[in-house]
């Protein structure tokens, strides 16, 4: 009777530390997984030297352009105020040439918004 008495207390102990023990390995399995997914979703900024690598070029101060005077591709004066405020894409295609360049301007063209 006294040994029925004696291993109660220890089974309930045994079950606190079990469900303590499995408590603490969700916890820190849900810290992991937290931690995987912030440093899969955080954006990566590329260091100057990883960027020369890739061969990108960066300018520390950006370059001012003088006046420009083209001609688009309706005949209009293109000019510089054109190009202000907002991103610009510049690609020397050539119009006769049998196979990448139209596949290309037509990948560009997917890009701007009509």
């Amino acid at each position: 009777m006294t040994d029925t008495l004696h291993t109660e207390p220890n089974l309930v102990q045994r079950k606190r530390g079990i469900r303590n023990t499995v408590i603490f390995l969700m916890v820190l399995v849900a810290i992991a997984m937290g931690l995987i997914v912030y440093k899969v979703t955080k954006p990566r900024i590329l260091t100057a030297v990883e960027l020369r690598n890739y061969d990108a070029i960066v300018f520390d101060k950006p370059r001012q352009f003088s006046d420009i005077a083209l001609i688009d591709h309706n005949g209009q004066a293109f000019t510089r105020a054109q190009l202000q405020d907002k991103w610009s894409l510049i690609f020397f295609g050539f119009t006769h040439c049998p196979d990448i360049c139209p596949m290309t301007l037509l990948d560009l063209n997917r890009l701007l918004p009509h």
